[in-house]
């Protein structure tokens, strides 16, 4: 995954329209998010996650409200992000639930969560869905993780890796196993695994065939010819 562009507006703590050309930082290589307390630091990771899931990390999720207490009164948040999947550069367009004010009276009305997911095709963005589970499907099956995953490995500032490290082997080797496509690797295993139990158990029979002939030839010589090449063998 590489994010070209990233969009918000009304939305964390930042009241108007903020954009981060993550192409422009990325001229150079690397590039670090840094800033005091309260810049917004954190604010943008979680506009790059919720563009992506619908949802942002850890114990903010279940926040009142995505959008700025900041902002106008009618500004509502949203999000675009411009990134590219597997070779699929795609478009992003998402907000979330929102109180607004009434156009008439007093008082607010509830906006549900929106979003558009539109792909760039020749010379121009072509739509995909408008579908809250249609979008998260097809970025969660892009980037072969949902949406905790994903923040366990990719939101390292938010703490979550942590859980991802204190996880037990069969949660880590599950999403290694997604992440790093290794089912060619766990069928080798499982094949080298199988023609093992196979070998050895052609290698029993076969022993137990030997021991068996050697049985018969014991019983057809009889006791005197046996004694007779033990005596030739030790002199």
């Amino acid at each position: 995954m590489r994010p070209h562009r990233l969009s918000l507006t009304a939305f964390g703590s930042f009241p108007g329209t903020e954009t981060v050309d993550f192409d422009a930082l990325a001229e150079a290589g690397l590039f670090l998010v840094h800033g005091p307390t309260g810049a917004g630091k954190t604010t943008i990771l979680d506009a790059l996650c919720f563009a992506l899931y619908g949802q942002v990390p850890g114990q903010r999720n279940s926040a009142r409200s995505l959008r700025c207490d900041h902002a106008p009164a009618g500004a509502g948040p949203s999000v675009t992000l411009e990134v590219t999947i597997r070779g699929r550069l795609l478009r992003i367009q998402r907000s979330p639930a929102w109180q607004r004010p009434k156009r008439r009276g007093t008082g607010v009305t509830e906006e549900k969560p929106k979003v558009i997911v539109s792909e760039w095709q020749g010379s121009e963005w072509r739509g995909l869905t408008t579908r809250l589970d249609e979008a998260g499907d097809l970025v969660g099956g892009l980037l072969g993780m949902n949406a905790a995953q994903f923040c366990q490995v990719a939101m390292l500032p938010q703490g979550d890796f942590a859980k991802f490290l204190r996880a037990d082997g069969d949660e880590r080797a599950k999403l290694l196993e997604r992440l790093f496509s290794v089912k060619v690797f766990t069928q080798a295993e499982s094949w080298l695994a199988e023609h093992r139990k196979q070998a050895g158990r052609e290698a029993q029979d076969l022993r137990q065939q030997v021991d068996f002939a050697i049985s018969r030839v014991e019983e057809a010589a009889g006791p005197d010819l046996i004694a007779t090449l033990t005596a030739t063998l030790t002199t």
